[in-house]
Protein backbone atom coordinates (compact mmCIF):
# COMPACT_ATOMS: atom_id res chain seq x y z
CA UNK A 1 0.00 0.00 0.00
CA UNK A 2 1.41 3.27 -1.19
CA UNK A 3 2.52 6.39 1.55
CA UNK A 4 -0.97 8.48 2.17
CA UNK A 5 -0.31 11.85 3.72
CA UNK A 6 -3.01 13.38 5.41
CA UNK A 7 -2.55 17.28 6.31
CA UNK A 8 -4.47 18.77 9.50
CA UNK A 9 -4.72 15.41 10.99
CA UNK A 10 -3.12 16.42 14.08
CA UNK A 11 -4.20 14.22 16.37
CA UNK A 12 -5.21 10.95 16.15
CA UNK A 13 -8.80 11.75 17.42
CA UNK A 14 -9.46 13.31 14.54
CA UNK A 15 -8.29 11.06 12.16
CA UNK A 16 -10.22 8.10 13.88
CA UNK A 17 -13.58 10.67 13.26
CA UNK A 18 -13.42 9.42 10.35
CA UNK A 19 -11.90 5.95 10.35
CA UNK A 20 -12.69 3.54 12.99
CA UNK A 21 -9.35 1.47 12.59
CA UNK A 22 -7.61 3.74 14.56
CA UNK A 23 -9.92 4.37 17.42
CA UNK A 24 -7.62 2.11 19.40
CA UNK A 25 -4.62 4.26 18.08
CA UNK A 26 -6.20 7.28 19.87
CA UNK A 27 -7.58 5.54 22.85
CA UNK A 28 -3.48 4.41 23.26
CA UNK A 29 -2.72 8.38 22.69
CA UNK A 30 -4.59 9.56 25.65
CA UNK A 31 -2.85 7.27 27.97
CA UNK A 32 -0.63 9.52 30.21
CA UNK A 33 2.53 10.04 29.52
CA UNK A 34 2.25 9.03 25.75
CA UNK A 35 3.30 11.19 22.51
CA UNK A 36 2.18 11.18 19.04
CA UNK A 37 5.28 10.18 17.46
CA UNK A 38 5.26 7.20 20.08
CA UNK A 39 2.36 5.61 18.22
CA UNK A 40 3.93 4.98 15.26
CA UNK A 41 7.26 3.62 14.82
CA UNK A 42 9.40 4.97 12.05
CA UNK A 43 11.91 2.50 10.65
CA UNK A 44 15.10 3.04 9.06
CA UNK A 45 14.07 2.01 5.66
CA UNK A 46 11.47 4.29 5.61
CA UNK A 47 8.76 2.26 6.27
CA UNK A 48 6.09 3.45 8.94
CA UNK A 49 3.71 2.18 11.54
CA UNK A 50 1.03 3.82 12.88
CA UNK A 51 2.11 7.71 12.51
CA UNK A 52 4.70 9.89 13.13
CA UNK A 53 4.06 13.83 13.32
CA UNK A 54 6.61 16.09 11.23
CA UNK A 55 6.64 19.50 11.15
CA UNK A 56 2.59 19.79 11.87
CA UNK A 57 2.09 16.99 9.36
CA UNK A 58 1.32 13.21 10.41
CA UNK A 59 1.82 10.05 7.78
CA UNK A 60 -0.44 7.58 7.93
CA UNK A 61 -0.39 3.83 6.75
CA UNK A 62 -3.32 1.41 7.18
CA UNK A 63 -5.72 3.82 5.87
CA UNK A 64 -8.56 2.02 4.23
CA UNK A 65 -9.82 4.57 1.55
CA UNK A 66 -12.06 1.83 0.00
CA UNK A 67 -14.11 2.27 2.93
CA UNK A 68 -13.78 5.51 5.10
CA UNK A 69 -16.39 8.16 6.67
CA UNK A 70 -16.39 11.00 3.90
CA UNK A 71 -19.36 13.19 5.07
CA UNK A 72 -17.09 13.34 8.73
CA UNK A 73 -13.62 13.75 6.29
CA UNK A 74 -15.55 16.87 4.88
CA UNK A 75 -17.07 18.50 8.05
CA UNK A 76 -13.11 18.41 9.22
CA UNK A 77 -12.23 20.16 6.59
CA UNK A 78 -9.61 17.84 5.75
CA UNK A 79 -7.00 17.16 2.97
CA UNK A 80 -5.02 13.75 1.98
CA UNK A 81 -2.82 13.02 -0.97
CA UNK A 82 -1.35 9.32 -1.69
CA UNK A 83 -0.91 7.45 -5.02
CA UNK A 84 -2.40 4.61 -6.26
CA UNK A 85 -0.94 1.95 -8.59
CA UNK A 86 -2.60 0.59 -12.07
CA UNK A 87 -3.09 -2.73 -11.01
CA UNK A 88 -5.29 -1.38 -7.96
CA UNK A 89 -7.42 -0.24 -10.82
CA UNK A 90 -9.15 -3.55 -12.49
CA UNK A 91 -11.41 -1.33 -14.85
CA UNK A 92 -8.81 0.83 -15.91
CA UNK A 93 -6.58 -1.76 -16.12
CA UNK A 94 -8.71 -3.59 -18.80
CA UNK A 95 -8.20 -0.50 -20.75
CA UNK A 96 -4.57 -0.67 -21.32
CA UNK A 97 -2.90 -1.59 -24.45
CA UNK A 98 -2.55 -5.70 -24.43
CA UNK A 99 0.88 -5.63 -25.92
CA UNK A 100 2.19 -3.83 -22.31
CA UNK A 101 3.10 -5.60 -18.94
CA UNK A 102 0.43 -5.29 -16.39
CA UNK A 103 3.43 -4.25 -13.59
CA UNK A 104 4.57 -1.32 -16.17
CA UNK A 105 4.65 0.60 -12.98
CA UNK A 106 2.37 3.66 -13.56
CA UNK A 107 1.58 5.25 -10.49
CA UNK A 108 -1.46 7.85 -10.32
CA UNK A 109 -0.75 10.38 -7.63
CA UNK A 110 -3.51 12.19 -6.06
CA UNK A 111 -4.89 14.61 -3.61
CA UNK A 112 -8.55 15.47 -2.23
CA UNK A 113 -9.93 17.87 -0.11
CA UNK A 114 -13.05 18.71 2.13
CA UNK A 115 -15.07 21.52 1.52
CA UNK A 116 -18.37 22.70 3.58
CA UNK A 117 -20.46 25.23 2.47
CA UNK A 118 -23.53 27.18 4.10
CA UNK A 119 -25.95 28.69 1.51
CA UNK A 120 -28.72 31.17 2.25
CA UNK A 121 -32.28 29.70 1.73
CA UNK A 122 -35.69 31.43 2.40
CA UNK A 123 -36.02 33.72 5.04
CA UNK A 124 -36.52 32.37 8.39
CA UNK A 125 -35.04 29.09 7.38
CA UNK A 126 -31.80 27.30 8.02
CA UNK A 127 -28.78 28.18 6.24
CA UNK A 128 -28.70 25.03 3.70
CA UNK A 129 -25.28 23.02 4.31
CA UNK A 130 -23.49 21.66 1.10
CA UNK A 131 -21.08 19.42 0.85
CA UNK A 132 -17.76 18.94 -1.90
CA UNK A 133 -14.87 17.58 -2.33
CA UNK A 134 -12.11 18.67 -4.90
CA UNK A 135 -10.63 16.11 -6.18
CA UNK A 136 -7.46 16.38 -8.30
CA UNK A 137 -5.68 13.31 -10.23
CA UNK A 138 -2.59 12.87 -12.51
CA UNK A 139 -0.74 9.87 -14.06
CA UNK A 140 -0.62 8.26 -17.23
CA UNK A 141 -1.66 5.02 -18.61
CA UNK A 142 -0.26 2.55 -22.03
CA UNK A 143 -3.46 2.86 -24.64
CA UNK A 144 -3.48 1.00 -28.32
CA UNK A 145 -3.23 3.46 -31.23
CA UNK A 146 -6.43 3.12 -33.12
CA UNK A 147 -3.94 4.41 -36.56
CA UNK A 148 -1.02 2.31 -36.03
CA UNK A 149 -1.71 0.27 -33.59
CA UNK A 150 0.81 0.31 -31.44
CA UNK A 151 1.05 1.18 -27.93
CA UNK A 152 1.50 4.54 -26.76
CA UNK A 153 1.35 6.18 -23.24
CA UNK A 154 -1.58 8.86 -22.85
CA UNK A 155 -1.21 11.03 -19.93
CA UNK A 156 -4.31 11.29 -17.78
CA UNK A 157 -4.85 14.70 -15.76
CA UNK A 158 -8.46 15.05 -13.67
CA UNK A 159 -8.85 18.19 -11.91
CA UNK A 160 -12.45 18.49 -10.51
CA UNK A 161 -15.15 19.45 -7.70
CA UNK A 162 -18.21 17.04 -6.69
CA UNK A 163 -21.01 17.66 -4.81
CA UNK A 164 -21.28 14.99 -1.89
CA UNK A 165 -24.98 14.51 -1.13
CA UNK A 166 -26.68 11.49 1.04
CA UNK A 167 -29.31 9.90 -0.98
CA UNK A 168 -29.58 8.76 -4.70
CA UNK A 169 -33.23 10.52 -4.41
CA UNK A 170 -31.19 13.96 -3.39
CA UNK A 171 -28.62 13.34 -6.72
CA UNK A 172 -31.62 12.92 -9.12
CA UNK A 173 -32.63 16.00 -7.76
CA UNK A 174 -29.99 18.06 -8.34
CA UNK A 175 -30.32 20.55 -10.88
CA UNK A 176 -28.77 19.53 -14.28
CA UNK A 177 -27.81 22.98 -15.26
CA UNK A 178 -25.86 23.61 -12.28
CA UNK A 179 -22.22 23.47 -13.99
CA UNK A 180 -19.92 24.10 -10.55
CA UNK A 181 -20.11 20.40 -9.41
CA UNK A 182 -21.15 16.73 -10.54
CA UNK A 183 -23.11 15.11 -7.75
CA UNK A 184 -22.01 11.83 -6.03
CA UNK A 185 -23.91 9.79 -3.38
CA UNK A 186 -21.33 9.95 -0.37
CA UNK A 187 -21.59 6.99 2.10
CA UNK A 188 -19.77 6.52 6.05
CA UNK A 189 -18.09 3.54 3.92
CA UNK A 190 -16.71 5.28 0.83
CA UNK A 191 -14.83 3.79 -1.97
CA UNK A 192 -12.44 6.54 -2.65
CA UNK A 193 -9.94 4.20 -4.98
CA UNK A 194 -12.95 3.51 -7.13
CA UNK A 195 -14.22 7.36 -7.70
CA UNK A 196 -10.40 8.10 -8.73
CA UNK A 197 -11.12 5.21 -11.29
CA UNK A 198 -14.60 6.63 -12.44
CA UNK A 199 -12.72 9.91 -13.21
CA UNK A 200 -9.62 8.29 -14.87
CA UNK A 201 -12.23 6.04 -16.96
CA UNK A 202 -14.17 9.34 -18.11
CA UNK A 203 -10.91 10.96 -19.06
CA UNK A 204 -10.20 8.66 -21.48
CA UNK A 205 -10.03 9.41 -25.07
CA UNK A 206 -12.36 8.07 -27.17
CA UNK A 207 -10.12 7.47 -30.24
CA UNK A 208 -7.01 7.02 -28.65
CA UNK A 209 -4.29 7.60 -31.06
CA UNK A 210 -0.44 9.04 -31.30
CA UNK A 211 0.01 12.41 -32.30
CA UNK A 212 2.24 11.44 -34.80
CA UNK A 213 2.66 8.08 -35.25
CA UNK A 214 6.19 6.39 -35.61
CA UNK A 215 7.13 5.32 -38.77
CA UNK A 216 4.03 5.61 -40.03
CA UNK A 217 2.49 6.15 -43.22
CA UNK A 218 -0.76 8.43 -43.41
CA UNK A 219 -3.82 5.73 -45.09
CA UNK A 220 -4.62 8.45 -47.35
CA UNK A 221 -1.07 8.82 -49.05
CA UNK A 222 -1.16 4.71 -49.33
CA UNK A 223 -4.75 5.15 -51.36
CA UNK A 224 -3.26 7.65 -53.11
CA UNK A 225 -0.65 5.38 -54.55
CA UNK A 226 -2.85 2.44 -55.08
CA UNK A 227 -5.74 4.81 -56.82
CA UNK A 228 -4.13 5.79 -61.01
CA UNK A 229 -4.45 9.51 -61.97
CA UNK A 230 -7.41 9.96 -64.31
CA UNK A 231 -4.92 12.47 -66.47
CA UNK A 232 -2.88 9.13 -66.56
CA UNK A 233 -5.41 6.82 -67.92
CA UNK A 234 -6.17 9.84 -70.68
CA UNK A 235 -2.51 9.52 -71.47
CA UNK A 236 -2.59 6.20 -72.06
CA UNK A 237 -6.25 6.28 -74.26
CA UNK A 238 -4.55 9.21 -76.75
CA UNK A 239 -1.11 6.83 -77.09
CA UNK A 240 -3.70 3.55 -78.03
CA UNK A 241 -5.21 5.83 -80.57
Amino acid sequence: MQWILCENLLTPEVFARYNPAFRGLAAQCRKPGARAQDAGKVWRSGVHQGFARQRGVQRVRSVNFRAFDLFAFIRGGEQVSGSLGLAEMPRLLAEQAADVSTDAGNLFRWRMQGVMRDEAVAAGQSPRQRLFVDLEVGGAVWLQCQRCLHAYEQPLSVRTRLEVVRSESEADAAPLDDDEADVIVGSRDFDLISQIEDELLLALPVSPRHETCPDAVEPEAVEAEKKPSPFAVLANLKTKH
